[in-house]
C-alpha cells in the first residue's frame, strides 16, 4: 500500500517553567513589607498615645500644683508667682499652671474678702466706724500684695460683699441709737411731769409755765427724731394736763387750809365748803397750767377722783 506524504507539521513548543514558587515567595515577601509598615504605624501611634497620655498627666498634675500654689498665696497674702513661657515644650503646662492659679487664688482672696467681712461684723455688731476700721485695713492688706491688674475685681468683689454687711451694722447701729435716745426722752419726759405735778401743787404759776414750754419742746424734737409718736405725746399731754388740774386744784385747796388768818373752824368750814361746790357740778373745770387761757374740764370720774383726795385731805387736817 502507497503511503500518502504528510502534509503539516505541528509547532514544537517546549514546556514552560514553573513560576508557582518565586510568586509564593514574592507575595511572603509583600505580606512582611505590610506587616512591617503596619507595625511601624502601631508603633508610632503607640508612642503618639503614651506621649499624649504623658502630657495629659503632666497638666493635671500642674493644675493641681497651680490649685496649691493659688490658696497658698492667697491664705499667706503673698504675691502670686506664675511661670514664664520659656520652653516650647511645657508652654501647654505652664498655660494651665497660670490660668489655674490664677483662678485659685482669686477664689482664695474672694473667700478671704468674705472672712475679713465676716469677722468685722461679727466684732461690731452695732459700731458702723469700728466695722468699716477692720475691714479697710484687711483689705489694704490683701491688695498689697495682689497682682494690680486683678485689684479692680477683688474692690468690686468687696464692694458686694460689704454692702449688705455694713447697711445691716448701721441699721442696727441707728436702732441701737435710737432705743437709747427713746429711753432718755421718756427718762427726761417722766422726771419734767414730775417737775410739773409739784409746780402745780405748790402754784407755783410762772415756773409751771416755763416748765410746760420745756416739755413742749421735748416732745416737739422727740416727734421729729422718730422716738416718739405723734399720737403717743399728745395722749401723755392730754393726761399729763388731767393731772396738773388736780394737783393744781388741791393745792389751792391746801391754802385754803392752811391759812392762819383764819382760825381752824373757819379753815374747816371753808374746806367742806368747796368741796360741797364741787359736788353739787356734773363736771369740774379748773385753769390748764400750762396755759392759762384755757380751762381743763374733769369728766364725772375724774371729779369724783378730785372730791376723793379734797376729802382726804381735810380729814387728815382735821385730825
Amino acid at each position: 500500500m502507497a503511503q500518502k506524504p504528510i502534509g503539516y507539521y505541528g509547532e514544537f513548543r517546549p514546556t514552560g517553567v514553573d513560576t508557582s514558587a518565586a510568586r509564593r515567595i514574592e507575595a511572603i515577601a509583600g505580606l512582611a513589607g505590610q506587616v512591617g509598615d503596619i507595625a511601624a504605624a502601631f508603633g508610632k501611634k503607640k508612642v503618639a498615645e503614651q506621649r499624649f497620655l504623658e502630657e495629659k498627666n503632666e497638666i493635671v498634675a500642674a493644675e493641681k500644683a497651680a490649685k496649691l500654689a493659688g490658696n497658698a498665696s492667697a491664705i499667706s497674702a503673698t504675691p502670686l508667682e506664675l511661670r514664664e513661657y520659656d520652653d516650647v515644650q511645657t508652654y501647654e503646662q505652664d498655660r494651665v499652671f497660670n490660668a489655674t492659679a490664677e483662678a485659685a487664688y482669686t477664689a482664695g482672696i474672694q473667700n478671704e474678702i468674705t472672712g475679713i467681712v465676716s469677722r468685722a461684723a461679727a466684732a461690731n455688731p452695732e459700731d458702723i466706724e469700728g466695722y468699716r476700721n477692720l475691714t479697710k485695713s484687711g483689705m489694704s492688706g490683701l491688695l498689697g500684695v495682689a497682682p494690680e491688674e486683678m485689684r479692680p475685681a477683688f474692690e468690686s468683689y468687696f464692694s458686694q460683699v460689704n454692702q449688705t454687711s455694713a447697711s445691716r451694722i448701721w441699721k442696727a447701729q441707728q436702732k441701737k441709737q435710737n432705743d437709747i435716745d427713746s429711753a432718755t426722752i421718756q427718762t427726761a419726759l417722766v422726771d419734767q411731769s414730775v417737775n410739773l405735778v409739784n409746780l402745780a401743787r405748790s402754784n407755783d404759776t410762772e415756773q409751771l409755765r416755763n416748765a410746760g414750754l420745756i416739755w413742749a419742746e421735748t416732745g416737739k424734737q422727740a416727734i421729729a427724731k422718730g422716738l416718739v409718736k405723734g399720737t403717743a405725746f399728745a395722749t401723755q399731754t392730754t393726761q399729763l394736763r388731767d393731772r396738773l388740774a388736780t394737783q393744781s386744784a388741791l393745792g389751792r385747796f391746801d391754802s385754803i387750809i392752811t391759812n392762819e388768818e383764819q382760825t381752824v373752824e373757819q379753815r374747816i368750814a371753808s374746806g367742806q365748803n368747796v368741796i360741797d361746790q364741787i359736788n353739787d357740778k356734773d363736771t369740774f373745770q379748773v385753769e390748764d397750767p400750762l396755759d392759762p387761757e384755757k380751762m381743763i374740764t374733769l369728766d364725772a370720774d375724774e371729779k369724783d377722783a378730785l372730791v376723793k383726795d379734797l376729802e382726804s385731805e381735810l380729814k387728815d387736817f382735821e385730825s
